[in-house]
């Protein structure tokens, strides 16, 4: 097979340099990041996203990559110091022919019979039949390529002069030609993919497995080259005319991105996320960024890009006018990589569909922007309200991006998904008789007032569970064994609530000297970023404490701390403690509390002093009739 070395034709020594610039150099600063390259080495690095881009950085971890050689290296030349190459020619590698590569350039070059503009005095077809012609005539394919498909800028992934669209479509076409049969796994790490022994020369480099369901975007086909040896030295720079146009060999920026979904939730006049009680409105917020559909990814027709919401069933984001409903308060917004946002417009920059029966295993609702490529690279910012009408079930709302995520495969596509926590309280409270705390008793009633003295109102689902709702019908706690759910929500700050007993198991005294047995339980959440962190509980009375069974647990003595990963585990509730009320039939067991007893002691005290003076009065009497 014939072979050229362009850096013999004058102004072909550039077209040399311009073929691993256009089709993969990094920039030098990321080359500096990198590891130097070695002899027979390629190493894809993570892309860097340019300046006016969104792009978010994929991950290494589970791809899969191999490399295989279009062309070896010939007669490479250095500068005068022996510090980069200045030139070299191609030729092709083993298994890959010159109908093969032309078979490429007419995927790259020409469309409905049509050569592209920029190589019509270079590039002829007839028939099907490419010929070269003028200054191109005494080229081999890939010579031609490597001439003629550079590119003059910085891609969007930081690989220096590798924004060509010919390169990106004779890459593609060689890949899914099929005709590259054997080719060099990657190592994989974390960060970076390596290739090593390699023939030098010039690499196809193909993701070979598939990210389907994946918040990743599959990567492009890579071009690029290995590191050159000349004379028993390795070079890793290629000179240009200029610093613009050198590029480094051995190391190529991923051409992949990822799509990151993130939900919040806060109530509506408060940034934080709140505990939820009944009724309780909520503001959910999901973010997530689209792939650019609009340069290396332009070969997917028609792409896809949808945002999925499922609350839980025990939050409704619905509102209903008559037949129609709608999402509350949906609000979309996209905002570019300059920083710029602007607003969605329902039904011409996205559709709604919605799925509001909550025995529908996809209750919540779908939207389908319209023309993803339109938002390639902009960050969507989605808004709703939902209110808040079961606490029986663990109160997760969950929202999933899915996208076109494949150049070459329509069908695969990519899911990224965000989940978001309500959380609510839950307290018990039981009846004991005093004395004997295995007796329970039933038919106890407690009136609860919050903050403000504000008299608290509950609903009830199913037996023993009362729950805080500002439309609740139940206006007291009837306490056997029950369970409280809600105490401390939509606050920032500390809720302390005060427990009368209002009536008492029958038999049973309700209080003594006109006072009803009374406690009080405080609920202060914690907030880190927003997000509830942790629940303090804690209980006490004045004038009851031997009304109360504070030693189970014994955290109510002090301040019972709940954790969120704890409040997760109990389907996103933080569990308080139960606070145990005794009643009694004897009167006199009320003269125990620390009230009355302070109350006794203090009379003591007087009657005592009272006592003293009465007795040093009649001393003095006693004295003065002595005299």
């Amino acid at each position: 097979m014939a072979t050229h070395s362009l850096f013999a034709k004058g102004a072909a020594a550039l077209a040399a340099i311009a073929l691993a610039v256009g089709i993969g150099g990094v920039s030098a600063a990321q080359a500096d990041e990198a590891p130097t390259p070695q002899a027979g080495t390629i190493t894809i690095t993570a892309p860097v996203a340019q300046a006016d881009d969104n792009m978010k950085p994929p991950t290494f971890t589970g791809r899969e990559f191999t490399a295989y050689q279009l062309a070896s290296y010939v007669s490479p030349q250095t500068n005068a110091d022996h510090t980069a190459i200045t030139g070299y020619g191609l030729a092709n590698a083993a298994g890959v022919s010159d109908a093969d590569v032309l078979s490429w350039i007419r995927a790259a070059a020409v469309t409905n019979g049509n050569v592209d503009e920029n190589l019509k005095s270079v590039l002829s077809v007839s028939g099907g039949t490419l010929t070269f012609t003028g200054e191109a005539a005494d080229l081999t394919p890939i010579e031609f390529v490597a001439k003629y498909f550079y590119g003059t800028g910085t891609d969007r992934y930081g690989n220096q002069m590798a924004n060509s669209l010919q390169v990106r479509l004779f890459a593609d076409a060689a890949a899914t030609s099929g005709a590259l049969k054997s080719g060099t796994q990657a190592t994989v790490a974390a960060t970076q993919a390596t290739f090593t022994r390699l023939k030098e020369g010039l690499y196809l480099i193909d993701e070979t497995d598939s990210q389907n369901d994946s918040a990743q975007t599959v990567s492009r086909a890579m071009i690029t080259g290995t590191p050159m040896t000349v004379e028993g030295q390795t070079y890793t720079t290629v000179q240009g005319a200029d610093s613009a146009n050198s590029f480094t060999l051995g190391s190529i920026a991923l051409k992949a991105e990822q799509v990151e979904t993130a939900k919040t939730v806060a109530e509506i006049s408060s940034a934080n996320n709140q505990i939820a009680q009944m009724q309780s409105q909520r503001v959910f917020t999901i973010t997530t960024n689209v792939p650019d559909y609009t340069h290396e990814y332009s070969g997917i027709a028609d792409p896809v890009f949808t945002v999925s919401d499922k609350p839980s069933t025990g939050v409704d984001p619905f509102t209903t006018t008559g037949a129609q409903t709608a999402v509350d308060g949906l609000k979309l917004t996209a905002t570019n990589g300059k920083g710029e946002t602007s607003t969605l417009v329902k039904g011409t920059d996205y559709t709604v569909a919605t799925k509001p029966d909550t025995a529908d295993a996809d209750y919540g609702f779908t939207i389908t922007l319209t023309n993803p490529r339109a938002l390639s690279g902009d960050t969507i910012t989605t808004t709703y309200k939902a209110t808040v009408i079961a606490l029986t079930q663990a109160l997760t709302n969950t929202a999933t991006s899915n996208f076109s995520n494949d150049p070459y495969a329509a069908q695969s596509m990519g899911k990224a998904s965000a989940t978001a926590n309500l959380y609510t309280t839950r307290i018990g409270l039981s009846k004991i008789a005093y004395g004997d705390a295995n007796t329970k008793l039933d038919g106890a009633q407690f009136s609860v007032t919050g903050a403000n003295n504000a008299a608290v109102k509950f609903s009830t689902h199913g037996k023993g569970n009362y729950y805080v709702d500002p439309n609740g019908t139940e206006t007291a706690v009837t306490a056997g064994d029950v369970a409280i759910y809600g105490l401390g929500a939509d606050s920032d700050g500390a809720t302390t609530y005060t427990f009368t007993e209002t009536k008492a198991p029958e038999g049973y005294l309700l209080g003594a000297n006109g006072k009803h047995v009374t406690f009080t339980v405080t609920v202060d959440p914690t907030y880190s970023d927003h997000d509830v962190t942790s629940v303090a509980f804690q209980a006490g009375s004045q004038d009851h404490k031997n009304f109360l069974n504070m030693t189970t647990p014994a955290m109510w003595q002090q301040n019972q701390t709940v954790g969120a990963s704890d409040a997760r585990q109990a389907s996103n509730v933080f569990v308080g403690g139960t606070v145990s009320v005794k009643n009694t039939k004897n009167a006199s067991d009320f003269a125990k509390t620390g009230g009355e007893i302070t109350r006794v002691l203090a009379a003591v005290a007087v009657l005592a002093g009272l006592g003293a003076v009465l007795l040093v009065g009649a001393r003095m009497r006693r004295r003065t009739s002595a005299r």
